[in-house]
């Protein structure tokens, strides 16, 4: 690289000293204005460009400078004919500012996909600060280990205590990291997402309204809210009444005399279930109700209506709902809704 720029300061030998020496600096300041113009200028006037993609280019505005004040700078060595201890500076400096530009394009591209994963999955968007963070620290780290190795100073003592610096911060923090990685694997698995509801094997229910990335919060139907470790969540059992839909089946227990007419019980109650469910439960599916009987109980005869709610919330309204209209039905049709009796006999004796 400085044999070409040697031949390319060789072309302008000719000239007069002062152009050499003041329109070098004055130069170096245009060609930037000129730069920053063009960017400004692009960014202003092509429309067609993506927000994204003009984000692209606005990052790509300082690592442009940066290569530009590089090139000069070791164009000035030259030019001046620096030598001595100055010449070590005008040799290193433009390497790093090389390697900031490199890290800087970088970092601007992971930062860009990390806000475009974000913006498009909501539930990530609270990691989307701590991966910035992380993505910093990782990408200048490792710029001051190449820095430090430009200047001759051995970096393998800096990356073993590293080493075990991270190694004594992890054990000090292997409770957070545990619930942050599984804050990750809730994420990613997608056992629960944020708005499902659930039941937990300590039986606690409720809407998730949080995936923190160390805590998770679930509002119960109580309207009280459930803070759990995200570590625990991860390792528990649990029901996911939106999975694989949100529409479920509701179970109703009901019990006729056993002097009733089952066909006639059967055809009765599955008309109030289909009133019940065109009335109530506002579903996208073309569901039918079922019966089935199944017990000779000790005051009357068994059996299970089986209705389907929205979701888990719309269950209680439809139960309520379906057993008032079928109450009031089966007192039109003179159907018994048997309730315990018990018969004692008393035996006198005279």
């Amino acid at each position: 690289m400085d044999a070409s720029l040697q031949a390319f300061i060789a072309n302008f030998k000719g000239l007069p000293p002062w152009v050499l020496h003041y329109g070098f600096p004055l130069s170096l300041i245009l060609f930037l204005a000129v730069q920053r113009f063009v960017i400004r200028r692009i960014q202003k006037q092509i429309t067609f460009f993506s927000s994204e993609r003009l984000k692209i280019l606005a990052g790509l505005k300082n690592p442009l400078t940066i290569l530009i004040l590089a090139v000069f700078i070791r164009l000035a060595g030259l030019v001046y004919k620096i030598s001595g201890d100055w010449k070590d500076f005008f040799v290193l400096t433009p390497k790093i500012l090389i390697f900031l530009a490199v890290a800087q394009t970088i970092k601007h591209a992971l930062l860009t996909l990390i806000t475009r994963v974000t913006k498009h999955n909501h539930s990530l968007s609270i990691y989307e600060a701590m991966l910035s963070v992380l993505v910093n620290v990782a990408i200048y780290s490792m710029l001051l280990i190449v820095v430090l190795d430009l200047f001759g100073i051995s970096v393998t003592p800096l990356v073993a205590s590293l080493g075990i610096g991270s190694a004594a911060v992890a054990l000090a923090l292997q409770k957070t990291l545990s619930d942050f990685i599984s804050g990750l694997h809730l994420i990613m698995d997608k056992p629960i997402s944020v708005g499902h509801f659930v039941r937990l094997d300590s039986g606690e229910e409720g809407l998730v309204e949080q995936i923190g990335w160390r805590n998770s919060r679930i509002r119960t139907m109580a309207n009280n809210t459930v803070v759990m470790p995200n570590s625990k969540l991860a390792d528990t059992t649990l029901v996911n009444f939106n999975m694989p839909e949100k529409e479920l089946a509701v179970p109703v227990e009901v019990s006729v005399a056993y002097e009733s007419n089952l066909e006639h019980v059967e055809k009765i109650t599955l008309e109030v279930a289909e009133q019940t469910l065109t009335t109530h439960a506002h579903l996208t599916s073309s569901f039918k109700p079922l019966l089935r009987f199944h017990t000779f109980g000790d005051s009357g005869i068994g059996f299970t209506v089986v209705l389907r709610a929205r979701e888990y919330g719309d269950q209680y309204i439809i139960k309520s709902q379906f057993i008032k209209s079928l109450h009031k039905r089966y007192e039109q049709e003179g159907i018994i809704i048997p309730y315990p009796q018990r018969v004692v006999w008393s035996k006198t004796t005279s």
